[in-house]
């Protein structure tokens, strides 16, 4: 079964904005548990991003492509700065 999404909207008011809300089923694929849980276990350690790229390493023996948007969400940092640690 196809995931479909939901839309919801007000009709704008004179002078109002529209505005939509999106409800979507998301299921996520294995690794996303695994880069979830590295992220959810180290977050609150001081320089939690080595910590959690070495966590997915050693579960799924490399770091997906899909993981560095969101580590560097959950840790507040640029893409980039994961990108440059997941080289080293």
């Amino acid at each position: 079964m196809a995931d479909v999404p939901a839309q919801d909207s007000d009709a704008p008011t004179a002078g109002g904005t529209l505005h939509i809300r999106h409800s979507r089923v998301v299921h996520m694929e294995p690794s996303a548990h695994i880069i979830d849980g590295a992220i959810a276990a180290n977050r609150a350690l001081p320089g939690a991003l080595l910590p959690v790229l070495h966590a997915i390493q050693d579960a799924l023996g490399f770091i997906p492509p899909d993981a560095v948007p969101r580590i560097a969400h959950a840790l507040n940092l640029s893409q980039a700065e994961v990108r440059i640690s997941d080289r080293s």
